[in-house]
């Protein structure tokens, strides 16, 4: 049996943010790395029922960035 743990990783995306209906914005989410860790996946939950944003980030990279339209 192997057992490992995930590290918690804080992330800071930025101040409350109004847009108008149909606007496209843009998000951007940063965090540190911890030491050692190699993969990254994300999930950008919205919060309006529109599927989830979801990507692996590359080794090094340490900001995820999703594209989304509020109806």
């Amino acid at each position: 049996m192997n057992v490992s743990e995930r590290p918690v990783i804080e992330v800071f995306a930025g101040e409350r943010v109004t847009v108008k209906e149909g606007e496209e914005i843009e998000l951007s989410g940063s965090f540190t790395r911890p030491e050692g860790v190699t993969k990254v996946r994300f999930r950008w939950d919205f919060g309006d029922g529109a599927p989830p944003a979801e990507g692996d980030l590359q080794a090094g990279l340490s900001n995820a960035v999703a594209r989304h339209v509020y109806a």
